[in-house]
This record gives C-alpha cells, sequence and structure tokens, in this order.
C-alpha cells in the first residue's frame, strides 16, 4: 500500500505520498508539495517543477531525490524531496498561498530573533508531538546533524585535549617555578645564617668545616630535589666548589 502522510500543519487537510531515501531519509512527493503549497492539479504542479529556473532547482538539489511509488498508475520514478527541502521550497516558489506561507515563517523568525518566550512553549510542544509532520521534522534533523557532529566531534576533542594538556604543563611548569623559588629564598636564608653564625660564633676550624660541609650536603640535597645543581645565591657557598 502507498504511504502517505498527513500535511495538515502546513496545509489543512492536505496529505502527500512519502517514501524514504537510502542517502536522504523520509521524503515527501514534490508534486503532490507543490499541490498544496501552490493550490495547483496535480498537472499544473508537475509543470510547475518543469518551469522553476535552474537556479531554484540548483538550490534544492541536495534536498531531491527520485522514487517510484507502488501502483499501476506510476510506472516511473518521481522527484520526491525532504523535510528541509520543503521549507526551502516554500520559500523559493511563487504562488499566493507559498507568500502565505511565507509570511507565516517570516513571522516565527521574527518572534526567534525578538526572543520571544512563548516560542519555548511551541518547541517543547513540538518536541512532545506525535503528529507526523513533527516527526518528520525530528527525523529530517537527527539525519542531518548527525553526521555533522560525528565530523566535527573528533577534532574538536582533540582540540580539547591538546588544550588541557597545555593547562597541565603549564600548571606543572607554574609549581616548579614556585618550588625553585622556594628553595632559593631558603637557602638564601640560610647562606645569611650560615655567614652570621661564622662571624659571631667563636669555633675552631674544625668545627667549622664540619658545619659548612653539612650545609653544603643540605643544599645539595635542595638542589637535586628540583633537578637543579643546589646552587646557592647572595654571594655564598656553592657546592661545586
Amino acid at each position: 500500500a502507498m504511504s502517505t502522510i498527513p500535511f495538515d500543519e502546513i496545509v489543512p487537510g492536505a496529505t502527500a505520498r512519502t517514501c524514504v531515501l537510502q542517502d536522504k531519509g523520509q521524503a515527501l512527493s514534490l508534486r503532490d508539495v507543490l499541490m498544496h503549497i501552490c493550490g495547483l492539479s496535480p498537472k499544473r504542479a508537475n509543470e510547475k517543477w518543469s518551469l522553476l529556473s535552474d537556479t531554484i532547482k540548483n538550490e534544492l538539489t541536495e534536498f531531491i531525490g527520485q522514487f517510484r511509488f507502488p501502483g499501476p498508475g506510476n510506472p516511473s520514478p518521481v522527484p520526491v524531496i525532504t523535510f528541509k527541502g520543503v521549507l526551502k521550497l516554500i520559500m523559493l516558489v511563487s504562488g499566493e498561498k507559498a507568500a502565505l506561507y511565507r509570511s507565516t515563517m517570516a513571522k516565527v523568525l521574527q518572534r526567534y530573533y525578538a526572543g520571544d518566550d512563548s516560542l519555548t512553549d511551541e518547541i517543547e510542544a513540538n518536541a512532545k508531538s506525535n503528529s507526523p509532520i513533527a516527526q518528520m521534522a525530528r527525523a529530517s534533523l537527527a539525519a542531518e546533524m548527525g553526521p555533522v557532529q560525528n565530523e566535527l566531534s573528533l577534532p574538536y576533542k582533540r582540540k580539547l585535549e591538546e588544550l588541557e594538556i597545555a593547562r597541565l604543563e603549564t600548571d606543572i611548569q607554574a609549581k616548579k617555578v614556585a618550588i625553585r623559588d622556594s628553595e632559593r629564598e631558603y637557602l638564601s636564608k640560610v647562606t645569611v645564617s650560615l655567614r652570621e653564625l661564622c662571624q659571631d660564633t667563636v669555633m675552631d676550624e674544625r668545627s667549622r668545616l664540619i658545619l659548612k660541609d653539612n650545609f653544603l650536603n643540605m643544599a645539595m640535597l635542595q638542589g637535586q630535589s628540583s633537578g637543579g645543581q643546589g646552587l646557592l645565591t647572595n654571594g655564598g657557598p656553592s657546592p661545586n666548589k
């Protein structure tokens, strides 16, 4: 049996033959759509399509397919059009009815750009609606967005990973710098303390050397912990000397 879909949301009481194309998903008879949006007979609708300019047809090419509907009256494939193609077709064809539909679309866009809150309720209602047109619109959007999202997701994820790695490396370098600064400050204070101790304290040479060796060992350990050589600042001794 031939499958049809109610077109009431666009044209009250109208129906259109529907099919599923392997590469485009659900589609509608182009002739049936033109009949309803332009108020034409089946013959005039076919003529309408034939007479459309190449510019318009080229703009619709990606939404058009060919399908042979069952029945003795359909000997050969005929043009069919996707849901998004129907919306574009309405914006491109001439005719009084088509102009009325364009006015409706313009009103929706006006409300969208104005931030009309009432659109939210209508969008939620469409998202929950089981009407054939709402289901077809959702299927059309899913089929169109799926491959695009898949194409974009991998580069996007890689970029996020690169940014996260860069952030971690920056954090690590900042921590290393903070540790080195802290060590330099600590060693500087110890150097000053050692110098003052050596100047103010009476001790024999052996005790002085032991104290100095202990300090140098401590400085070397501090330097090795940060990957450096443990050099001392502020005129203090160096473990390399």
